[in-house]
């Protein structure tokens, strides 16, 4: 063999093993199947509804059976952070009292759950609160590795009314130190120093919700008052504190302390009744948009419901169902909630639950109860179409590359589908194999590969997002 052979056959092999690499990288680095979001088809020749998915009801998960859990007028509100999301961890949620008005954390692990400590003993303590701050409402992040953060709320009474969203951080979970130099992040209307000289633009209601994403920066949205200067607005005398309505903000930080201006993301609307607020947004990015739940807070009745929302960019929100999970419950006051995608492909929603009004007035006789429950949705499942009276659906272009298209179903969904060829207007008839709740469209062997093209179809019953 000569020298030029050789060197032939050494770049051959170089190649080979590139080509073997690449492919190996590029099957962990992109996702083989595409989307088609149920909200993405485009209805002709009537309305195919949009639908929440088949919600299910998983029961309780912590309810009052600790002293100082039980006491008269103490309700469990949350935002209940498994933190963070790791099996094993422990959770966080906060107590208040609506007796006298004050409010604690609790952290729950495998030994049971912990008060808070303020003196530097126990298994859950937090040093550098004020003594005259009252903590709640804890939102735990992981930042590395021994290294995690929490966001709370914090109430404090005297002259002048302090509540403030602070910062602490742990080393291990359980005890914890203030952060950010016990400066505030956030700071509630009421509080008339603003936080000792906090911004304008940091200035909110105590219903927030906060995200660290994988870049690193962070993500905020919280409840917020606007003042209603117009007399005769409908909105100007609905609410406990006449003149003021409450809409959703959202700001953007690259470290989780230094804040962007707000934008407002949710508002009542025309659609609304006066007595429409906008309490808390929470949110799950599920491909191909976010999908969140939205406090919807009616002034009248004092009812706190939850309403699923949805976004492509996290700041244009659309109430596309206006309806609320649950509602046929007894539930009158639900907390801000923690939704979050389970390993299995299982949307696992948490949600505090009263038999209050949201202030924590009961009816006489009755004895307040608050407990946590949970609810799950397939994650293809969160929203619907609802087919009938001869509606069409249109998929979007689609690019058939040999693997036939799946769609989510409801039970008993009946389907007949046509493909249209993108560069004409002739439809030709296709199978659908339904299995359970999957709908395979038979495109494979009555398609060319590499066509490009739309799906048509028409039935009965609810059709869910697609894959292919």
């Amino acid at each position: 063999m000569n020298k030029n052979s050789s060197s032939f056959i050494r770049l051959a092999v170089f190649f080979a093993i590139s080509a073997i690499t690449l492919q190996t990288f590029a099957g962990a680095a992109f996702h083989p199947v595409q989307i088609i979001g149920a909200l993405d088809w485009e209805e002709r020749d009537g309305v195919a509804e949009v639908v929440d998915g088949p919600w299910r009801k998983c029961g309780v998960v912590i309810e009052p059976d600790q002293p100082f859990e039980c006491a008269e007028n103490i309700l469990i509100n949350t935002f209940p952070v498994k933190a963070p999301c790791e099996e094993g961890a422990p959770w966080f949620y906060y107590l208040y009292s609506t007796k006298e008005k004050y409010s604690d954390m609790i952290m729950m692990d495998d030994k049971g759950k912990h008060l808070l400590s303020r003196d530097g003993s126990g298994d859950f303590t937090l040093e550098g609160l004020p003594e005259d701050m009252r903590p709640g409402v804890p939102m735990v992040f992981k930042l590395g590795p021994q290294h995690y953060r929490m966001y709370f709320w914090s109430y404090g009474k005297g002259e002048t009314i302090k509540v403030r969203f602070m910062v602490a951080e742990s080393t291990d979970l359980h005890h914890w130190k203030m952060a950010n130099g016990g400066k505030p992040v956030l700071c509630f209307h009421g509080d008339y120093t603003w936080g000792d000289g906090m911004s304008i633009s940091r200035i909110c209601n105590d219903a927030t919700t906060v995200y660290h994403h994988p870049d690193g920066s962070w993500e905020f949205f919280s409840a917020a008052v606007t003042m209603i200067k117009d007399p005769v607005s409908p909105y100007a005398d609905k609410e406990l504190c006449p003149g003021f309505v409450r809409i959703v903000m959202r700001w953007t930080s690259p470290d989780g302390l230094t804040l962007s201006e707000p934008e407002i993301v949710l508002r009542p609307d025309a659609l609304d009744s006066p007595a429409t607020q906008c309490y808390y947004l929470s949110k799950l990015d599920l491909e191909p948009y976010t999908v969140g739940i939205f406090g919807n807070f009616n002034t009248r009745n004092q009812r706190l419901l939850m309403e699923p929302v949805w976004s492509r960019d996290n700041r244009h929100w659309n109430r596309t169902t206006r309806r609320a999970l649950f509602d046929e419950d007894y539930v009158t006051a639900v907390c801000i909630n923690d939704i979050v995608l389970e390993a299995d492909g299982i949307v696992t929603l948490y949600y505090s639950a009263s038999n209050t009004d949201h202030n924590g007035e009961i009816k006489e006789g009755d004895v307040a109860e608050n407990k946590l429950y949970k609810a799950q949705v397939p994650r293809r499942k969160f929203f619907g179409r609802k087919l009938g009276d001869d509606v069409i659906l249109v998929s979007p272009a689609i690019r058939f590359t040999g693997k036939n298209p799946k769609i989510y179903v409801s039970e008993g969904t009946e389907l007949t589908c046509e493909w249209q060829d993108m560069f004409s207007t002739n439809t030709q008839s296709v199978e659908v194999q339904i299995n359970g709740d999957v709908a395979e469209v038979k495109l494979a062997g009555k398609i060319d590969l590499t066509s490009a093209g739309y799906l048509h179809i028409t039935g009965e019953g609810i059709v869910y997002d697609a894959e292919y």
